[in-house]
């Protein structure tokens, strides 16, 4: 028997509803032309942006409302959010007074079961509901999921004892998993200043002036590739045949089809959609020596002569700021704007110098096959399996 069997083996079990356990409440947003609900804010308001930012477990916001924003009271501390339209199933564990958008519902504590409910065992078990709400939802112009069939869900309630001994287990997990992310933004942080030095004005004509290839000047990129967008091609998912070779979009890959377009190496730029980071870099994709299938999302550069390197231009392209060519409600990157950007090009052995140094660090950053990636990779599978261990209660348990 496993130790998480023999753990569990005679733990009785409490079955409630949702709806029966938790205060439900559906979030809002303070009407933005009123600006005095949004200067000098100290209530935090938290949105999606947050969950992606900081986590599971929240403390601030990145955007916080005056008190005059505030209907009556903000939400408790020690509530569960969950988001029920667009996107579906994210969830996290408050710590502080608290306003959240429309996006989710908020689950406190109801005070019969407050000393039967740790906020962090719920914390963890809503990766369940989560999952239900992922697989139910409804799909019209805005995905959305029903809060009554929600609330109607029965979830288990161990003794407190218990609760306490399995979020003990699968903190150890997760706070492993955290220092793991956290030394992985340290190494990016590292590779973005080294590939930023590499690859700025200055340092270029460093580097031309040490290998005695003085030649550097400023081009188009679409002087310096070939613009195969004409060759791109959309297909609707009920159409996709399931294959081998990956379907790109603006994004990245978006699914696997049984036939492809293109053949080689490229440059993928969001063209509308997803076009633009936080950094405000365009989104990009290099693909190496692959056959693809692209959508009409996604710009494809390819290589124009031997006078230019693709994976030089790539790697210069991640650190432009394109947010001044960005038009439009639904963000976009048109043909016109995209060749009109400007790349520095030095000469070949230059290129090809800055190129080797760059691959190197990128490899020690970003490959999932090696390193930091594959440890986080490993280390998430295993949690998720001891979690869903944990958190499987059969309604005959400690009935026998």
């Amino acid at each position: 028997m496993s130790l998480v069997n023999e753990l569990l083996r005679k733990e009785k079990v409490e079955w409630e509803k949702l709806g029966e356990v938790f205060h439900v409440r559906t979030g809002y947003t303070p009407p933005k032309r009123n600006k005095k609900f949004w200067k000098n804010g100290t209530v935090p308001w938290f949105t999606i942006e947050d969950i992606r930012d900081r986590g599971r477990v929240l403390h601030d916001a990145n955007i916080k409302i005056s008190q005059s924003g505030v209907k009556k009271v903000p939400f408790k501390a020690d509530s569960l959010i969950l988001s029920i339209t667009a996107t579906i199933g994210e969830y996290a564990l408050i710590n502080v007074d608290f306003i959240v958008n429309q996006q989710f519902i908020v689950f406190s504590t109801k005070e019969q079961f407050q000393n039967k409910v740790n906020m962090n065992y719920m914390r963890y078990y809503f990766s369940k509901i989560s999952e239900y709400c992922k697989k139910n939802k409804r799909i019209a112009n805005i995905p959305t999921v029903d809060t009554d069939k929600i609330l109607k869900l029965e979830i288990p309630i161990p003794s407190i004892e218990m609760q306490k001994k399995i979020v003990k287990i699968l903190d150890s997990f997760t706070n492993y998993i955290t220092i793991l992310q956290d030394e992985y933004k340290v190494r990016t942080k590292q590779y973005e200043y080294y590939r930023n030095l590499l690859l700025s004005e200055k340092y270029i004509h460093k580097i031309s002036a040490w290998l005695k290839n003085e030649k550097v000047e400023w081009k188009k990129l679409g002087e310096v590739c070939k613009i195969l967008n004409y060759k791109r091609k959309l297909i609707a998912k009920s159409k996709r045949s399931t294959g081998k070779y990956p379907y790109y979009g603006a994004n990245g890959i978006q699914d696997y089809i049984d036939s492809y377009i293109f053949e080689g190496s490229f440059i993928l730029m969001g063209e509308d959609g997803s076009v633009i980071n936080k950094d405000n870099t365009p989104v990009l994709h290099w693909v190496n020596s692959s056959k693809i299938w692209v959508n009409n999302h996604a710009h494809v550069l390819g290589k124009l002569s031997s006078q230019y390197i693709l994976k030089y231009i790539y790697y210069f392209l991640t650190t432009v700021d394109v947010s001044p060519i960005v038009k439009g409600i639904s963000p976009k990157i048109n043909q016109a704007n995209m060749k009109n950007i400007d790349i520095f090009i030095p000469s070949i052995p230059v290129q090809k110098y800055i190129v080797s140094i760059l691959d190197i660090f990128h490899a020690l950053v970003h490959d999932i096959s090696d390193g930091l990636p594959k440890e986080i990779k490993l280390r998430q599978k295993q949690y998720e399996y001891y979690r869903d261990q944990l958190l499987h209660f059969s309604k005959e348990i400690g009935n026998e």
